[in-house]
């Protein structure tokens, strides 16, 4: 998260803020995802929500400029499948969240496709929103749909946040071959046949774990790293990564 800048007003102090950290499946409905998990931040707190079209030039057609309170807004959109289904698209695109957040009224709003939020609030009164920015950006790594079994070893046995988990599986990904046999690694308690090992400058990830310091995610890192830099791969395995 960016700080951008904050001003003063006649009446509100505004601030914005860069959440360049927050993950979604698309890149262009980040903003929406962002708005939706600030609805759902703390629930008793969220005060009302607006969606208006993306061009105004004539009016907003009462089809494209919603308005929700709390309690509505909850009961129509209880996952956040059903808000991008009605909302993640080019006719809307602008919001405005309002919540009580620190015994204050404070308002949140953004667009659709930027990770950008200004915050606006009372001169009169102190409030620090870092904390629920920085909470928005870590939960939305949740709302993955990457293969849950191994988003689970991962945080499980691999002692990662979920964050780090969805990351490490964007990198493999980037690899789909290495991915793959990473997945069947992983589903088969280490079991893949030799004949159909990966090999990456005449290394497979089994002697890779087996004969440095990596773990099973580190090997196929490595596999990566050996594939797309091979030259300064070989070399930091000859020089920088001592054997067991």
């Amino acid at each position: 998260m960016k700080v951008i800048s904050k001003s003063e007003g006649e009446l509100s102090i505004i601030e914005n803020y860069d959440l360049d950290e927050a993950f979604s499946e698309k890149d262009n409905n980040k903003g929406l995802v962002i708005c939706y998990l600030l609805a759902y931040y703390e629930r008793e707190k969220f005060i009302s929500l607006e969606l208006v079209a993306k061009f105004r030039e004539v009016g907003v057609s009462p089809e494209y400029h919603k308005l929700y309170e709390s309690t509505e807004f909850l009961k129509c959109f209880p996952e956040i499948s059903s808000f991008l289904d009605s909302f993640d698209n080019d006719e809307f695109g602008e919001w405005k969240l309002v919540m009580k957040y620190q015994n204050t009224e404070v308002a949140f709003d953004g667009t659709r496709e930027d990770t950008n939020v200004r915050v606006m609030y009372p001169k009169e009164t102190k409030v620090n929103v870092l904390p629920v920015l920085g909470s928005i950006e870590t939960v939305s790594y949740e709302n993955n749909n990457y293969d849950p079994y191994i988003i689970r070893k991962l945080t499980d046995d691999g002692k990662m946040s979920t964050k780090r988990a969805v990351l490490a599986v964007q990198k493999l990904q980037t690899h789909q071959d290495i991915y793959h046999e990473y997945v069947s690694v992983v589903k088969n308690d280490g079991a893949v046949s030799s004949d159909k090992q990966i090999h990456v400058e005449g290394y497979t990830a089994q002697q890779l774990s087996q004969n440095y310091p990596l773990s099973l995610l580190g090997a196929y890192n490595y596999l990566i790293y050996l594939r797309e830099s091979p030259k300064e791969a070989l070399a930091d395995l000859k020089n920088g990564l001592p054997r067991r």
